[in-house]
């Protein structure tokens, strides 16, 4: 039987890996003394400077998050995900906070029927 009728074609026609030459067959081939063999995933230059930016601002959009992130209660989070649950709105977790046990909206936006 053939593959194609055990898998779906994605998986098909999938390409068996065959890895590169020994660092010694290609010394031998090419006739070089010195050899330097990079994984497929490295490369001679370095990382592009555009990849390097990307990476830079998502480190820096991360640290902006867990900064406003921490001034977030858990108790707020909690109100935040219920209303998400719900369908209602809600802009941000600020919009809820906790008190004596009790849920308080400073701001109209989640409605549990009390």
């Amino acid at each position: 039987m053939p593959p194609g009728d055990l898998f779906r074609p994605a998986i098909a026609d999938l390409v068996p890996y065959e890895p590169g030459k020994p660092v010694e067959e290609v010394q031998r081939e090419l006739g070089l003394e010195r050899v330097v063999k990079l994984a497929s995933n490295e490369g001679q230059f370095g990382p592009f400077p555009a990849a390097i930016e990307a990476r830079d601002q998502a480190r820096a959009d991360l640290e902006v998050r867990a900064a406003e992130e921490a001034k977030i209660t858990p108790e707020q989070r909690i109100a935040f995900a219920m209303s998400q649950v719900l369908g209602q709105k809600a802009n941000t977790p600020e919009d809820f906070n906790y008190s004596g046990g009790r849920m308080r909206k400073p701001k109209p936006v989640l409605d549990l029927g009390a």
